[in-house]
């Protein structure tokens, strides 16, 4: 998959809550990493998006999107009932599946 694709295919899954579909993003050793913490593999992934995204009902507006096939950047306004925050969301991409997606907080 290519940057706009999987960019694209991010931002469905988390915003139609759908984990098995955001999880099918990641090679099975991909990471996060959530503001320097580690999540690797598709269990760590998974628990992490239950306390922080997915679980957390977050909802992605993607407000710029650049990449091509081996890595994509995103900066994004994360919406969810108690929070809004700016991040910015780097994909590094291998055979087309997420190998790393680190999430930064956006600088004001």
């Amino acid at each position: 998959m290519n940057a706009p694709l999987i960019i694209e295919a991010l931002v469905a899954a988390v915003n139609s809550e759908d984990t098995e579909g955001f999880l099918a993003l990641f090679a099975e050793d991909g990471q996060v990493d959530f503001r320097g913490r580690i999540y690797q593999g598709h269990h760590a992934i998974r628990g992490w998006s239950d306390n922080e995204l997915i679980g957390a009902h977050a909802r992605l507006n993607t407000t710029r999107a650049s990449g091509d096939a081996s890595f994509a950047a995103m900066t994004v306004s994360v919406v969810g009932p108690a929070y809004k925050e700016t991040e910015v969301f780097t994909i590094e991409l291998r055979d087309a599946l997420i190998s790393e997606l680190a999430i930064i907080e956006a600088k004001a």
